[in-house]
This record gives C-alpha cells, structure tokens and sequence, in this order.
C-alpha cells in the first residue's frame, strides 16, 4: 500500500520529524522552513522505496530473461541477439498461449549462443534457440524442453531467414519429457525423452528414448528404442534401435536392431531380420 507522510514539529524531541499525513504538529507557531520541507520529502522517499524493497517475492515481477511483445505473445531474450538465458513456463506470458520464444532475434548480427529452457504454456508457432531475419549466425545455441505444448509448433536450433553464407551448426536440444511436436530442425544433437512429430526431425545425431515423424533425417547416430515412420524415409550416418518401422531407409553405415519393417534397406552393413512391408 502507498504511505503519505508529512513532516511535523515534535515537541518532546524539539526538532522536526516524518510522520504519518493524519498526525497533528504542536508546532512553535511558526511554518515549517524551507529546508524543512526538504528534508521531510527526502525521508518520506527513502521510507517509500524501502517499502518496495521489502515486498515480498510473489509481488516482484519474474525475471525470465526476456520480454513479451504484442497478443498472442512473442517472448524474446533481452540481452541483445547472443548469450541470453531465456526461462519460459505458464507464468512467463501475460495470456496462456504464446506465438514464439526466441533464445536471440536480430537483424543484421549473429544470435549465438542462448540458452532456451521452457517448463510450460502454449507455444503456437516456433522455438528459436536463435533467429536471424538476413545475415548471420545462428549457432551453439541449447533449446531444453521440460513441458509445455508443442503439437503445432516448429522447434529450431537456429534460423536463418533470407542470409547466405552463414552458419547454423552446433545447436543442442535437451528433452526432459515426451512431447509432441510439428517439425524438428537445425540442431546438431538431440537428446532426452520421446518425440512424436507430425512433420520431421532432421539433426546431426539423436539419442532419444522413442522416435515418431513423417521424414527422419540425419547425418550422424541415430540411437532410438523405437523408430516409427510407417509412410516416411530415415536417412542417417548409422542407426541403432530395437525396433524399426518405416518406408524406406537409408544409412551411409550400420544399421543395428532387433527388428525391421521396411520396403528398401540401404545400408553398408546391417544386423537385423529384414521383413518386407505388409508381409505376415
């Protein structure tokens, strides 16, 4: 609560003190001087931002690393494009749905090196770890998902939009729970619990607990328990998992499961029952 004060003449201490606006002075007959006054308004200014300071926790706004622009929200890191610390969950936004989260978002300079974490709410478009509207990079950024909903969502490393030349390598997605995501893109590693996208997941290496996508592409490791991707391609270096089920795949090396559900296997070796697509 705000607090008026006033400065009065206290009789028994013989000076000038700061009291409350109802309290009445027993004054010397005579107007407060001019540096009195001063004074007064000094002390009352101290006492209210004291006041503040004390406030409790829940009544300070949350310092996320970031700042919220328009409705729907798009929540960006607030240090300039590079080395923000972003946490986003449902307390972040002013409304329970956000369109974006940016780790760092520039124009004309690189988005480097962010550190994204979101535990909640809803994300109705895109995750950048870092974005870059021209020329610039967009790397070694970490986006880690804890919670939330994602399932019309892209989630990016790093993006590009309109730059040629640049670099988007070394972005590393850390996923703590299952989720279900659209697309997956531009991260050199991901890792963590299971992924359904409805779109695909394309990366250098991924080590998750379970994989669901239209289209998996990458160009190192695939280690899953499960792949599944009835209609789609997997394209990897190597692929290790204890079970397969997909279109078609693809691998510049091993591929290494207990069992396979494909129409093609291309691969340089393969250790696996390799069981044609429809077949009983």
């Amino acid at each position: 609560m705000n607090k008026i004060f006033k400065v009065i003449y206290n009789n028994a201490k013989h000076c000038y003190v700061v009291a409350s606006e109802f309290a009445k002075s027993y004054s010397r007959g005579g107007s407060l001087t001019r540096t009195a006054k001063r004074a007064g308004k000094v002390v009352a200014a101290a006492a209210l931002g004291a006041s503040l300071v004390f406030l409790p926790i829940s009544a300070r706004a949350a310092n996320s690393g970031g700042t919220t622009e328009g409705h729907p929200t798009q929540y960006i890191g607030n240090n300039g494009s590079s080395n923000n610390t972003v946490n986003f969950d449902d307390n972040t936004a002013p409304y329970n749905e956000v369109i974006s989260v940016y780790g760092g978002k520039t124009d004309s300079n690189d988005a480097n090196d962010n550190n994204v974490t979101i535990s909640g709410d809803v994300i109705l478009q895109s995750v950048y770890g870092g974005y870059v509207n021209g020329s610039g990079d967009a790397s070694y950024n970490t986006v880690t998902i804890n919670g939330g909903d994602f399932s019309n969502a892209d989630i990016y490393g790093g993006y590009i939009n309109g730059g040629t030349g640049d670099m988007v390598s070394g972005n590393k997605l850390v996923i703590n729970n299952d989720i279900s995501v659209k697309n997956i893109h531009n991260f050199d590693n991901v890792f963590g619990k299971s992924i359904s996208a409805s779109g695909d997941v394309s990366a250098n290496d991924i080590n998750v607990s379970g994989l669901e996508a239209t289209n998996i592409t990458a160009t190192g490791k695939v280690e899953v328990e499960n792949i599944y991707s009835p209609d789609g391609d997997v394209k990897a270096g190597s692929i290790a998992a204890n079970s397969i089920y997909v279109e078609n795949i693809t691998a510049t090396g091993d591929v290494r499961a207990w069992f396979i559900t494909a129409n093609t296997l291309t691969a340089t070796n393969q250790t696996l029952t390799l069981t044609e697509k429809g077949s009983e």
